[in-house]
């Protein structure tokens, strides 16, 4: 049990590195403080740490692999799945930023 929870770990957090890298043009945001809000932001440490929590998620509640090409191919897609949840949500706050900025030059330009 526990090499099939450090398969998972090590597939999903390969499969959130590359997803990173793909979306930030081969190159990695690294860990920063934040002033205000006082902060953290994780960078490429939040993608490899999500998705290797959906795919440890996945290979052992959602799905029961029988061997290690099953539990690979469910850590990996569970890591893809969590990637894109976490573009959609940056997606959706850019189009509010936007929609917000459109509606503000509306305003300006009455």
């Amino acid at each position: 049990m526990l090499q099939t929870v450090l398969i998972a770990i090590l597939a999903g957090g390969v499969t959130g590195l590359v997803a990173h890298l793909i979306r930030h043009d081969k190159s990695l945001i690294f860990p920063r403080k934040i002033k205000r809000p006082k902060s953290i932001q994780l960078g490429f440490f939040a993608d490899i740490l999500i998705s290797a929590l959906a795919a440890v998620f996945a290979t052992h509640y959602l799905f029961n692999p029988s061997d290690i090409r099953e539990l690979l191919g469910i850590a990996v897609m569970a890591g893809m799945a969590a990637e894109n949840v976490l573009l959609y949500r940056e997606l959706s706050t850019e189009r509010t930023k936007t929609d917000e900025l459109n509606k503000l030059n509306d305003r300006l330009g009455q």
